[in-house]
């Protein structure tokens, strides 16, 4: 059996588009573990999708169609599910979110950019990546370079992240040694012009699978050496200027004295806990509320309320109010070394703590927020239990209405938290000794910001600046006249997450905002991903302290400042009110505590999907106006940009194809230069009739230009298409003729 060359090239154009989807998942694996990025099946099938039409070759405008008709698809059925597809409304809807993103990005308010906006962003990210992916293998039958990135990419994230790659790698050589093979096979075949029989094919194919399986296999089993070398990260993040060591050196992990906070910190990996969940999350102990100049300790007072509850008991104490986005979910927790109280889930509201061994009374401390049992009063300590909770998503626009102002006329009974109604100097105390340099910058670093959200941001990233180092050894404890916020933020700026946790809540205090200190664990090493569930490790080294603010009528929101941490906290910034509630009213009336909160996601989302579209028009409308001049000030250089390049592109687009063709050697290389040049002529304004043939037109080309080099171009054309003559001879023949010709036609 013979396989003809054009056969042969639709079966080799075919692999190599299989193989270029299968390194494009390799590099979208590691999103679903490392980010927040779930549905990646959708983005899979979009690659795919591309690369049919890139294969059936049909024309761009049908491929660009159905492309855009599928990322509309996919945007609405992950976020406005709730509106059917064939309601205009949802399109409306989603235009305006676009504009308004796009205000937010000329404005530069990354953090506010809405989920769906992403997603479209990723998907044009993807379109491109598979535009390259098309160049390099199927046009430049060059596969080496994405295949090298590919390894390079993986390799990385394997060491430093997360992600195990090593099953990816060994995927990897896989599918980029048998493609280089066969793009060998391949090029070989259509430079030589091979008409291939199936044994020929056997003889070359066999023996290159079975030498990559073979080395694959190889690889899996023969043994692994541990990690030779230390990990270089620390040593990158601590070199810079070193700080004497007075007070010895402590273990990280949790501790219950905070009263003296600095020195330095040793690994400890020893492991606390393990957690099997569907979100990502921070673990919150407890936290303390009196900063002393020199660490925290906690509040006491007599009012300070205890809540008691059952094991296995459904309890609202913690719920959101009414109204409030949250999503239902459940951790299961296997503890390895015990403590008398229960790490849980930040931010969220417990709904359930379920222990199998023994029916434990829990209880939730006010002094302190920590969740202990009995296990210290004769009982075992828990080792296993499941947790039932809910996280929340805060909206950023309520947020955002927090301002001194709002706040001097909330009335005392709606805020949230009882103890904050009681003794508000809780969350705003701060020692008479406080330097005043503390305030002041705080002050400086908010005095554009209008409310305490963006007053909060604005301190928060005041520690990303590249004068903050993250370290964990050479950290010097406060001498005694001096202050432990004060010394990080105007002497050393160098320290761990107590240093930037603690500087937050005092800089925040110190602008009349309440905040306190949390701590608790990071989300923990990723163990293994099964089903959309992850199991998390937490050892002594994910300690971690952060800081809450409370928002009154909203309640106590996480925010991260520590150098090389993420917030996991959920924010958005649409509004979702009933279409049918009065606006005024809805400002005016503050959530009550403890109200009946949403069951679970799909009433949820029911729930908060309502919108108006009012609204929604009147915002991005906002944003066009604040952001007018600006829009039309972009418009107008883009527009001027794009005018220019078409304006021009008589001079710019011939060159570009001599540019294109000169190192292009192909067997087709010929067979596509010869209508490019019949393109450019009839843009040049030497028009071909409908009657005319190729050589009449040539004849009338050559007369215009007074020479016989369209009538020779056209002589060795004919000879490829008609005269069965080798493309790749007559091409380098004529190249000289068609360069001429194309020079002609730049304006």
């Amino acid at each position: 059996m013979n396989l003809h060359l054009n056969k042969l090239e639709k079966l080799g154009n075919l692999l190599f588009y299989i193989a270029g989807l299968f390194l494009l998942w390799e590099w979208m694996k590691p999103l679903e573990i490392l980010t927040e990025t779930s549905n990646l099946s959708v983005f899979i099938i979009f690659i795919g999708l591309a690369f049919l039409l890139q294969y059936l070759q049909w024309r761009f405008i049908f491929r660009f169609f159905i492309l855009i008709t599928y990322i509309l698809w996919s945007v609405h059925k992950l976020y406005f599910d709730e509106i059917s597809l064939i309601n205009p409304e949802w399109f409306i809807k989603w235009s305006t979110e676009i504009i308004h993103n796009i205000s937010l990005i000329i404005s530069q308010d990354w953090a506010n950019i809405s989920y769906s906006f992403q997603t479209l962003l990723f998907f044009l990210l993807l379109a491109l990546m598979t535009y390259l992916v098309h160049y390099w293998v199927v046009i430049r039958r060059k596969l080496l370079l994405f295949f090298f990135t590919t390894i390079v990419f993986i390799t990385i994230l394997d060491t430093f992240s997360p992600y195990d790659g090593n099953a990816a790698i060994v995927r990897i050589l896989v599918i980029g040694f048998l493609t280089l093979g066969l793009l060998a096979l391949y090029r070989l075949a259509l430079e030589e012009r091979l008409s291939m029989e199936s044994a020929f094919l056997k003889k070359w194919s066999v023996p290159l699978i079975i030498f990559i399986l073979t080395g694959a296999a190889t690889g899996f089993a023969m043994p692994k050496l541990e990690p030779q070398w230390p990990d270089p990260v620390p040593f990158i993040i601590s070199y810079s200027e070193k700080f004497k060591d007075e007070e010895g050196t402590k273990k990280v992990g949790y501790g219950e004295d905070d009263s003296k906070l600095g020195g330095d910190f040793e690994e400890d990996d020893t492991v606390i806990f393990t957690a099997t969940a569907d979100t990502k999350h921070y673990w919150k102990v407890e936290s303390k509320d009196v900063y002393t100049g020199k660490g925290w300790e906690p509040y006491i007072d007599s009012r300070d309320g205890d809540y008691a509850f059952a094991n296995g008991e459904e309890v609202d104490y913690f719920k959101y109010p009414l109204g409030f986005k949250a999503f239902k979910h459940t951790d299961q927790v296997t503890i390895n070394v015990g403590y008398s109280h229960v790490p849980y889930p930040e931010p969220s509201a417990i709904t359930k703590i379920t222990a199998d061994q023994i029916d434990y009374q829990y209880v939730f401390r006010g002094r302190d927020e920590k969740v202990t049992y009995g296990g210290n009063g004769g009982l075992p300590l828990i080792s296993q239990y499941s947790i039932d909770y809910q996280l929340p998503v805060f909206n950023l626009d309520e947020l955002r209405k927090i301002t001194d102002d709002y706040v001097s006329n909330i009335d005392n009974q709606t805020l949230l938290d009882v103890r904050y109604r009681i003794m508000p100097e809780r969350y705003t105390n701060l020692p008479d000794n406080l330097p005043s340099r503390v305030r002041e910058l705080a002050e400086s670093l908010t005095a554009e910001e209008d409310n305490w959200y963006d007053k909060a941001k604005a301190i928060e990233n005041h520690f990303d600046s590249p004068d903050f180092i993250y370290d964990r050894v050479n950290i010097p404890y406060p001498e005694e006249n001096q202050d432990y916020v004060d010394q990080f933020l105007f002497e050393t700026m160098r320290g761990y997450c107590d240093n930037f946790s603690t500087s937050m809540v005092v800089m925040l205090r110190s602008i009349g905002i309440p905040a306190k200190w949390v701590k608790g664990y990071s989300d923990g090493q990723l163990l293994e991903t099964k089903s959309g569930r992850s199991t998390y490790e937490i050892s002594n080294n994910n300690a971690h302290s952060w800081v809450e603010v409370y928002f009154p009528t909203i309640g106590w929101v996480p925010f991260e400042p520590t150098k090389g941490f993420s917030n996991r906290t959920r924010f958005e910034s649409t509004i979702n009110y009933d279409e049918n509630e009065n606006m005024e009213d809805k400002k005016e009336e503050a959530p009550q505590p403890n109200q009946p909160q949403l069951e679970n996601k799909e009433e949820a989302k029911k729930d908060t999907t309502k919108f108006s579209l009012q609204e929604l028009l009147e915002k991005g409308l906002t944003g066009l106006k604040e952001n007018f001049f600006k829009i039309v000030f972009y418009i107008l250089i883009i527009s001027g940009i794009f005018y220019a390049i078409y304006k021009n592109r008589g001079k710019w687009i011939p060159r570009w194809w001599l540019l294109y063709f000169k190192t292009n050697r192909s067997e087709e290389a010929f067979l596509r230069a010869y209508p490019v040049l019949l393109k450019e002529l009839q843009r040049y304004g030497l028009k071909r009739q409908s009657h005319q043939t190729l050589w009449e037109y040539a004849n009338y080309i050559d007369s215009y230009f007074m020479n016989n080099d369209m009538k020779k171009l056209t002589k060795h054309y004919e000879k490829v298409v008609y005269g069965g003559k080798h493309s790749k001879e007559e091409w380098e023949q004529s190249r000289k003729l068609w360069e001429n010709l194309i020079k002609k036609t730049i304006a």
